[in-house]
Formats: structure tokens, sequence, C-alpha cells
């Protein structure tokens, strides 16, 4: 795989330490990591057997300051399987670099996760929606960061980004929990101002059903 960066092995490792070694997390499969974003902090809770460290005590994740971001690591068991959770994150818009933005995905995959459910509060513009609607995103629109700035080998790796058998999967899964699901575009705007109507005319021209 792609190489962990050393100060993201050393946050894991102060993170195994801290308790997610004992808890067996490493030698767990399939080994879930998720990104908990606005309004879903609360999800840590019906993590059995949770605990959690402050995100920023690690000494490689930035100190959280959006409104819902608690800025927390948590892990526990969820049907009996072994889960990571970043209880919040932060964003552009708070004066971060793209290197800095990635760095929770980092510490993940230097935990042993290969598995990432990426979650958050979008704004709907697609006809039909309706709110509370979880939409599983099958493909993206970058209008802020333009080109990927990371190694080559990395963007080799990086062509597919939305694993359709996890797509499925999520789909039947919302299905069998009564929730209303469909698959989406996503936008990928700065904010943390809302769009204009302007934007959301030319967000749908391009084929948009979601925007954050």
């Amino acid at each position: 795989g792609t190489p962990v960066p050393p100060s993201a092995a050393e946050a894991a490792g102060r993170l195994l330490a801290a308790g997610l070694g004992r808890s067996g997390f490493p030698k767990a499969r399939p080994r879930l990591g998720v990104i908990l974003g606005t309004g879903l902090g609360g999800l840590i809770d019906r993590l059995e057997g949770e605990q959690s460290v402050p995100a920023n005590r690690l000494g490689f994740l930035p100190r959280t300051t959006a409104l819902g971001h608690a800025g927390r690591v948590a892990w526990g068991d969820c049907d009996g399987r072994c889960v990571v959770m970043l209880q919040g994150r932060v964003h552009a818009y708070e004066g971060h670099p793209a290197e800095v933005l990635t760095r929770g995905v980092e510490l993940l995959a230097a935990v042993g996760v290969d598995r990432l459910l990426v979650t958050n509060a979008a704004g709907g513009i697609a006809n039909g929606l309706v709110v509370g609607e979880t939409v599983v995103l099958e493909d993206h629109i970058d209008l802020v960061r333009g080109r990927w700035a990371a190694p080559s080998s990395l963007r080799q790796r990086s062509q597919v980004c939305y694993d359709e058998g996890l797509a499925h999967a999520a789909i039947v899964a919302a299905g069998q929990a009564g929730a209303v699901c469909r698959r989406g575009v996503y936008a990928y705007m700065l904010g943390p101002s809302y769009e204009t109507r302007a934007e959301y005319r030319m967000l749908r021209r391009f084929g948009v059903d979601v925007v954050g």
C-alpha cells in the first residue's frame, strides 16, 4: 500500500497506546474507520465499550473549531466489529492547507483502517430530495482545490474514490433500516457561507445532487 507518513505513524502509536491496541482493533476485520460530519458526532454513543481521546492530544491532528465537531478520536464495537471514529474534522475554510485536511485519513490508515466511511451534512439541490435523506456518493465535482497535489503514485491508486461494492452494501443497509436513500453526485465548495441561487442553478446544470 501507500507508505504512511512518519508523523501519522507516531500519532497512531500514541492512539494504540491510549487503549485502541488493547481493544484488539489492529487484528479486527473488516477494519472500519468513520469520519463523522456535522450533527453526527452523537453516533459514538452507539459504540459498545466506547473510549475516546482528544484528537489534538495525539500531536498530529489540529484542534477543531467548527460548531458540531468535537475533535475526538473514538473507538468501540458496533455489531461485533471494532470501529474507529473521528468525531469531527477540520475544514479548509478554517485556514488549513490540503495536507492538513487529509491527516485524519492518514491517521486511520496508520492504525490499520482499510474501509473508510466519510459523512457530512450536505445541502440537497436535486429535485425530490427530502430533509434527512441519505445520499451515497457515486462521484464528485471539486470546485475548490483544483489539481490534486498528491504524488503520482497515489493519484494512480485514487482513480476510483467510491467503491461500488460498499456503495451497494450501504444502499441495502439503509433500506433494511427503513431510511430513504439514493445515489448522487456531490459538489465540493469552500464555505462556510451557503451558495447563491445562481450557483445552485449552475450546480444543477452540472448534474450535482448535493453540495457542501
